[in-house]
């Protein structure tokens, strides 16, 4: 089901943006298991930047209160229908590591990744997901299950031009 429901956002995004970006360094990686903190939150696709800054304040709250080294945001996309997305944002945090109330204790996911790094506005993400979809199509590979970002620059002192995400897709393994 989730597979499904992520790769129908996916291939909207294919068809509505053209994989116009050849400067992107797509490459396959294996990746381990890491756990998260995070708060599950819901989106429409307009409004994820919006649910996400009202998640990343409460959550760096914690980790300060608690005396936990934080690491880069990130955010789990566990279902989407090409609209509406269910969204883990948190940050990378040391195994057994607690959280409390709504901040959850989580994980990414270990396997194989389509992984690259997105240079620009976060609007114009869904173009690096069409360019990996795309270009995971042309390998005959498929997405196996959520997609992360992984957010390398601080939007407060990076201009949006120069904003850096890397983006995973959990892919399939060949048979």
């Amino acid at each position: 089901m989730f597979r499904k429901s992520v790769l129908a956002f996916l291939s909207l995004a294919v068809f509505a943006c053209a994989a116009e970006d050849a400067k992107l360094d797509i490459q396959l990686k294996d990746v381990k298991k890491q756990s998260t903190l995070i708060i599950k939150t819901k989106a429409k696709k307009a409004e994820i930047g919006i649910a996400l800054g009202k998640v990343y304040p409460k959550v760096f709250a914690f980790l300060n209160a608690n005396k936990i080294a934080p690491s880069a945001p990130i955010a789990l996309y566990t279902t989407a229908d090409g609209e509406n997305f269910e969204i883990e944002a948190g940050v990378v945090v040391p195994d057994g590591t607690k959280g409390e109330g709504e901040i959850v204790a989580s994980e990414l996911p270990a396997g194989k990744v389509a992984a690259t790094i997105h240079t620009g506005p976060y609007e114009n993400l869904p173009k690096t997901y069409a360019a990996v979809m795309e270009w995971l199509k042309t390998r005959e590979q498929k997405m196996a299950g959520p997609a992360w970002e992984v957010y390398v620059s601080d939007p407060g002192k990076t201009k949006p031009e120069e904003l850096k995400t890397e983006v995973n897709v959990l892919v399939a393994e060949k048979k």
